[in-house]
């Protein structure tokens, strides 16, 4: 029987119709990279002697914290710690002395009298650890006392500060064996060298003497000196708004190290 036209048609459409099956094509969206959201870290405190452990700080004092009443400029505005001898009970320089937090650098004294070789660090409040800015926040602001004080001091040295809107804490780490290695206005971290202990300027023996101050932001403070027939003007009004003009509010470094 012979095949009709359209029965033609199909059988050749049959022949040529692809063997392989076209394959389907799937449209997928592109998995987003996750970007990791870092975290602030909590604000480091370094003990400010090589090996030795905040807690070992207290064990170390040699001459405590002993607030002067107000104007005064005695007996003892901070605290000393010595390296000393179990058996000669002779103190030893030598040790690394570090930055305890973050901060600038405002004041640097290079063989000045008492401090010796010293260097002045602030850190605003907001930038403190939590704990620490708590502490200072719960404290009676700074304000100049109205009451003369026994320091010689040179005319304006009173003067108010020009910022009284901000706040920080100063860390002056006094009596360090060499010069200061280190410039005004420099940014330092937590643990970073500052010096090593020594017994320059006013000091009768090897020690790290550590003060702390609460009060209105200071750009620069330089240099400061008094009992010093060598001392400028400008570091005599240094030295007496630092120890006896109010702006600056006296902390025990004891006090505010156990804090957790």
């Amino acid at each position: 029987m012979t095949p009709t036209l359209e029965e033609m048609t199909d059988a050749l459409t049959t022949q040529l119709e692809p063997k392989v099956p076209i394959p389907t094509i799937v449209i997928t969206k592109p998995i987003p990279t996750l970007i990791p959201v870092v975290l602030p870290e909590k604000s480091k405190i370094s003990s400010p002697l090589e090996d030795k452990d905040l807690s070992e700080l207290a064990s170390m004092i040699s001459n405590p914290y002993r607030p002067p009443e107000v104007g005064s400029d005695d007996p003892h505005q901070g605290v000393d710690f010595s390296d000393v001898d179990k058996e000669s009970k002779v103190a030893y320089p030598g040790r690394e002395v570090k930055a305890m937090i973050d901060g600038e650098v405002i004041g640097i004294m290079q063989d000045r009298f008492p401090y010796g070789n010293a260097i002045l660090i602030k850190t605003n409040v907001v930038s403190l650890p939590k704990n620490w800015r708590v502490y200072l926040e719960s404290l009676e602001i700074p304000g100049l006392w109205n009451k003369n004080t026994s320091l010689t001091c040179p005319e304006g040295w009173n003067d108010a500060p020009e910022n009284q809107n901000s706040l920080s804490l100063y860390i002056l780490y006094a009596h360090m064996r060499d010069p200061i290695d280190i410039e005004l206005g420099q940014k330092l971290f937590s643990g970073d060298k500052l010096g090593v202990v020594g017994m320059s300027g006013n000091a009768l023996a090897p020690h790290l003497h550590l003060e702390m101050r609460y009060g209105f932001d200071v750009e620069s403070f330089g240099s400061m000196s008094h009992y010093d027939v060598t001392a400028t003007q400008e570091e005599m009004s240094n030295y007496c708004r630092w120890r006896v003009s109010g702006w600056f509010k006296l902390i025990d470094p004891i006090t505010i190290l156990s804090i957790d």
